[in-house]
């Protein structure tokens, strides 16, 4: 089987995948279009596919090729293009497409994600507290939820193992990577959804398979941060992340844990917001 072959079967399998384990989404796959080219043809594929769902069309092409994977939302209908360069294994292909798709699932069926994105777009009132709450949330929201729905698969399909083996995923290293990498001058924070998707998946894999009950998943991540050094981080950033799992743990524990609304989202950016200040203050101080 070529290269070609091989991918079309994965996309088969990972788009069946999908169907058999989130409800209601077989209209939804019908609408996605995925493409798997390298990266020096990202852009001019980018462009056409915006073409072809009728979205406007933006350049974007230096964190396109960084990227593993990215979706492109039209009217009801989606694409995907996949990077063959970070793809070419199966367990982190699947992994990637399952991450996107979540992301054109979500849009659908998540109960927040359109009315959010519209209130954001279009709001009058920008940086109030209720707006930025659902900003740094709903940011956060969007990329953990897909995240967690693609590790769920991981493990419903037996591929969660091999693919932890491969991507080379630790508690500690992520964890140190992810607070050292946070910008708290503009904000920027996109491995923090890597790390608690991680999280939650490593738990659900130690309970075997369900989370259920939270006072047993609070003491988990009270191990794992132990497993992970996190008393280095400082008191205050330690709770913060405490405080910030709790919250997630509430949803997660949702058999469709998709599935939320727009005080949990406020509340998400809340706690995400006292993190990075958490994390600024530890800095100050580390400097002084």
């Amino acid at each position: 089987m070529n290269k070609t072959d091989e991918y079309e079967s994965w996309i088969l399998e990972a788009k069946e995948n999908f169907v058999e384990f989130i409800p209601n989404s077989s209209a939804l796959l019908q609408k996605i279009t995925v493409i798997v080219c390298d990266e020096t043809n990202i852009e001019t594929e980018a462009k056409e596919l915006c073409v072809n769902l009728n979205v406007d069309y933006f350049n974007d092409e230096e964190n396109r090729k960084l990227a593993s994977g990215f979706a492109i939302h039209g009217k009801q209908v989606y694409g995907i293009i996949m990077n063959e360069w970070f793809n070419d294994i199966d367990d982190l292909f699947y992994m990637t497409l399952w991450h996107e798709i979540a992301h054109c699932y979500s849009k659908e069926h998540d109960n927040v994600s359109c009315d959010l994105e519209e209130f954001l777009y279009s709001s009058s009132e920008k940086w109030t507290k209720e707006y930025s709450d659902l900003l740094y949330g709903y940011g956060f929201w969007k990329e953990f939820e897909a995240e967690s729905i693609a590790y769920y698969l991981l493990q419903k399909t037996n591929r969660y193992d091999d693919f932890v083996d491969e991507d080379g995923s630790c508690f500690e290293s992520m964890m140190h990577n992810c607070i050292e990498h946070i910008d708290t001058c503009n904000q920027d924070d996109n491995l923090l959804y890597h790390y608690f998707g991680f999280v939650f998946a490593e738990i659900r894999k130690r309970v075997g398979g369900v989370l259920s009950n939270s006072t047993v998943e609070s003491k988990m991540f009270n191990s794992i941060l132990r497993e992970s050094d996190a008393d280095s981080l400082g008191e205050e950033v330690k709770d913060s992340l405490i405080d910030m799992f709790e919250l997630l743990s509430s949803q997660m524990s949702k058999s469709h844990f998709w599935v939320t609304d727009k005080e949990f989202v406020a509340k998400l950016g809340d706690k995400r917001i006292k993190l990075m200040n958490a994390i600024d203050n530890q800095k100050k101080f580390a400097v002084k």
